[in-house]
C-alpha cells in the first residue's frame, strides 16, 4: 500500500512579472512540494517545469491587462498540478500553429 501524501493547503501566488518572479516561485514552489513530501528528481522536475512557464509568461504575454503571473498548486490523489497564467491576450493571427524549439520539438 502506497504512504498517502499529506494533505497540504493549495498554494497560490500572485508575482509581479519581473525577472525575479522565477526565482521567488521556485522559493515556494519548494517549500510546498516539501510540505506535500515531493522532493528528489520529481520535485526537480516540477519546479523546472513551472519555471520555464513563469519566465515565458513574464517574457511573452501579448498586451497584458496587468504585470502579473499567477500560480496555482493542487494535489490531488497524488497527481500535483500546477497553473501559471499571465494576463496578456491570444492572437491566434500572430501565432503559428506549430513552432520548433531550439531542441527541435514542435510546440502548438
Amino acid at each position: 500500500m502506497m504512504a498517502q501524501k499529506p494533505a497540504v493547503p493549495e498554494l497560490r501566488l500572485r508575482l509581479a512579472a519581473t525577472p525575479g518572479a522565477g526565482k521567488v516561485m521556485r522559493e515556494r514552489l519548494r517549500a510546498w512540494l516539501a510540505d506535500a513530501r515531493i522532493d528528489g528528481d520529481i520535485g526537480d522536475d516540477l519546479v523546472l517545469a513551472c519555471s520555464e512557464a513563469v519566465n515565458n509568461a513574464v517574457a511573452h504575454p501579448l498586451q497584458p491587462a496587468r504585470d502579473a503571473v499567477e500560480v496555482v498548486g493542487n494535489l490531488e490523489g497524488g497527481t500535483v498540478i500546477l497553473i501559471v497564467r499571465d494576463f496578456g491576450r491570444w492572437e491566434a493571427a500572430l501565432r503559428p500553429i506549430a513552432t520548433t524549439t531550439a531542441s527541435g520539438s514542435c510546440v502548438p
